[in-house]
């Protein structure tokens, strides 16, 4: 079933992979300040947050640098090759060092037009992100892996030949499925 649909597939993860985008840009904004209070004492919160932050329509820039170098950074890092043989490890890499490339390109992106954002909220936006796309990818996996079980989306094999070995390939078929 997947199989045959692959390009189909892969545009659907694109579509998913950039509403997370904008999904972890609305957390990033909407919950900065109750976030950085949780997570760090009050006195690096002063430091690091650099007060409230605009309206949002003044961010959406950093949305709109930020969605096609996910795009072009999950791409190019494998997140639409088959998630057959990946483990979590791979996805984790994949959604990290994702995250790491769009947080550098954004920086550098604002340092070069002498643009003044906040740099936790671009921070953060940048790890949720990642996070979001690791669950999704792990999430994914484990769908697949269960409907494969199930026997879905398998891969039929003719072995034409008798002997020794046909028997020796169709054990090999069998130990690897």
């Amino acid at each position: 079933m997947l199989k045959n649909n692959w390009l189909l597939v892969t545009r659907f993860a694109r579509l998913v992979d950039n509403a997370i985008v904008v999904i972890a840009f609305y957390l990033a904004y909407s919950f900065r300040d109750l976030i950085l209070d949780t997570l760090l004492p009050e006195s690096i919160v002063r430091d690091i947050s650099g007060g409230q932050l605009g309206e949002i329509h003044n961010y959406f820039f950093i949305l709109g640098i930020a969605l096609p170098l996910f795009n072009a950074c999950l791409s190019l890092f494998g997140a639409y090759q088959r998630l057959r043989f990946s483990s979590i490890l791979s996805l984790l890499r994949i959604a990290a060092a994702s995250s790491f490339v769009v947080f550098l390109g954004i920086g550098a992106t604002l340092f070069l037009f002498k643009l003044d954002y906040s740099r936790s909220f671009v921070s953060l936006f940048c790890i949720i992100s990642g996070l979001l796309i690791f669950t999704q990818r792990i999430a994914t996996l484990q769908l697949l892996r269960s409907m494969r079980k199930r026997g879905k989306n398998f891969r039929n094999v003719l072995i034409v030949g008798t002997g020794a070995l046909a028997r020796r390939l169709y054990l090999d078929i069998v130990r690897q499925p």
